[in-house]
């Protein structure tokens, strides 16, 4: 993921290249500012600021609270918050903007993914309703992963991202087409673009490019 003024680990599986080295903290375009204000990182490049403190990451880790929404809201499953990572706290909210993700967090987060698309399995084709004797199995696979990575993703899913889903399902597809979409569904609740809410803030715009 890249960051605009800053950026604040690893997933053995079914997870995407692309995935995997976000929840590392950094992508192929990302950078941090050192003290001078200069970029460093795989595009570095002045950042021309006056006046302007970066101060926490806007990449936020979800909260108990709303990673159990989420979990329901897109499975109808339920989730124990207490099972979760803890919430950090700014003053008396629940706040989740200084830490990284560490090596403990995501190997709560793997299990918990895991758990979460088995017992959904039965159900996730019903999800993204696609007539597979008519379309064939990949062009239903394919709507699944564009129809519901939407949700996960709180965003329309990029042509990678899309490719990416896709090849899984080409990969696990000989255990059955539920069980490929429930790896999918796993791999998805393991992305940073699940895990993680990018909060948007006023200030100058620095460009990666």
């Amino acid at each position: 993921m890249a960051l605009a003024a800053g950026c604040s680990g690893s997933i053995e599986g079914a997870l995407s290249p692309r995935d995997r080295d976000g929840l590392r903290g950094g992508s192929p375009g990302s950078a941090t500012a050192d003290a001078t204000g200069t970029s460093v990182g795989v595009n570095s490049q002045a950042l021309k600021c006056t006046n302007f403190d970066v101060g926490a990451t806007p990449l936020q880790r979800l909260s108990r609270r709303q990673y159990v929404n989420s979990i329901r809201d897109l499975l109808g499953v339920t989730v124990s918050a207490e099972s979760l990572p803890e919430d950090e706290k700014v003053g008396v909210f629940d706040g989740n903007t200084v830490g990284s993700i560490t090596d403990l967090f995501l190997g709560t987060y793997i299990t918990t993914a895991e758990d979460v698309a088995r017992r959904a399995m039965p159900k996730l084709a019903s999800l993204v309703p696609c007539d597979r004797a008519v379309l064939g199995d990949v062009e239903c696979a394919t709507q699944f992963v564009t129809t519901f990575g939407q949700r996960v993703h709180r965003r329309p899913l990029d042509d990678d991202d899309r490719a990416d889903y896709v090849r899984m399902y080409t990969t696990y597809k000989a255990g059955g087409y539920d069980d490929a979409l429930r790896v999918i569904v796993q791999s998805m609740l393991q992305s940073p673009h699940f895990l993680s809410s990018l909060t948007i803030c006023a200030g100058p715009t620095v460009s990666l490019r």
